[in-house]
């Protein structure tokens, strides 16, 4: 009995190295280091494959960057200009922003959501109400959205069918 168990204890299957931990550097447009990390700026995509990242270019615009990490630039994405808080849908092909009006008086975000698409980067309006919502994220199986509200006049946690 003994040895069956030592037996099947060395025989047992091994555990896979882990990956090593990569280390990088983002060269932003500009100084963006308290801007960014106040706005929930990075986010990674599920297969680990791309970053989104919150920058304020050199035009003085926050907008959302896209950068694959096998490669040393980043694209900014046409559209995110004001935007926040980017999250990966579960498979990739989407991301999710809080977005606001500069021009609207008083600070109102709004959920949108980006298409990832080669040849297809679509955003539309997910959540635009007459209150601020921000910082979603979606369940791990792409059904539902959480995110925050002050719809109810104090700040809230809301989830929407997606």
């Amino acid at each position: 009995m003994i040895a069956g168990n030592l037996a099947a204890w060395y025989l047992r299957p091994s555990v896979p190295p882990s990956q090593a931990t990569r280390r990088f550097t983002i060269y932003p447009e500009t100084a963006f280091e308290v801007e960014a990390l106040w706005h929930h700026a990075l986010a990674l995509s599920p297969d680990g494959s791309n970053l989104a990242y919150v920058e304020e270019g050199r035009d003085g615009r926050r907008k959302i960057y896209l950068r694959a990490l096998d490669e040393f630039s980043a694209t900014p994405l046409p559209g995110t200009e004001g935007a926040i808080s980017p999250f990966f849908s579960p498979d990739g092909k989407e991301l999710l922003l809080t977005w606001s009006d500069p021009n609207h008086p008083i600070w109102d975000g709004d959920l949108w959501i980006l298409t990832l698409g080669d040849n297809d980067r679509t955003l539309r309006p997910f959540i635009q109400r007459n209150h601020n919502q921000r910082h979603g994220a979606w369940s791990p199986d792409g059904k539902w959205i959480a995110y925050a509200a002050d719809e109810s006049g104090r700040w809230e946690v809301y989830i929407e069918p997606y």
